[in-house]
């Protein structure tokens, strides 16, 4: 369950990169306020629909590890690749949206890996625990984002976030190994 919450943790880490967009992108590319809130509005209405699309995707899946890996890696490279290179507007809103569309495709999965790791009965118990995580996040991650924004270090924003979620992968795999032993 330990894996779960650093899990939940490093994803509300990844999303915080939303709270800080319009600004990081100011700031690292002297972006328009509008340009990035397009960006930004990309990012969450792809989420969105990455929600549903991994709905689909899990009623189908069996491996909801390999499910939730891939949309953690190409989510992490697309927001890694806007904190790079300086996009044309079209590819800067392409870009957020993937990163929100694979972003959100993992949301399902997530759930049903937490399913899967649940005890009978105890699928409220475990999933308000592990669900701290967000919390937890929620509450630290502003706190870097903004230490890095006052430090004139807004790139580091979107590697921060893409780091994330490729930590995540790790902490998926390492919650499916353990379930694989018990």
């Amino acid at each position: 369950m330990l894996a779960a919450v650093c899990f939940f943790v490093l994803l509300s880490l990844a999303g915080g990169l939303q709270t800080f967009l319009v600004v990081a992108l100011a700031a690292l590319y002297g972006t328009s306020a509008a340009l990035a809130n397009v960006a930004l509005t990309g990012l969450l209405a792809a989420s969105a629909l990455g929600v549903l699309a991994g709905g689909v995707l899990a009623s189908r899946a069996t491996n909801y590890v390999a499910v939730a890996g891939f949309g953690l890696a190409l989510a992490g490279v697309a927001t890694a690749l806007v904190g790079i290179i300086d996009f044309s507007s079209f590819a800067l809103v392409l870009m957020m949206s993937l990163s929100g569309f694979f972003g959100g495709l993992v949301a399902p999965s997530r759930d049903l890996l937490v399913r899967a790791a649940t005890p009978e009965g105890a699928f409220g118990r475990v999933f308000g625990f592990v669900s701290t995580g967000f919390n937890i996040g929620s509450m630290i991650a502003p706190m870097i984002y903004g230490a890095f924004m006052d430090r004139g270090e807004p790139r580091a924003l979107f590697f921060l976030s893409a780091a994330s979620s490729i930590l995540c992968i790790g902490a998926v795999l390492l919650g499916s190994q353990r379930r694989a032993r018990y």
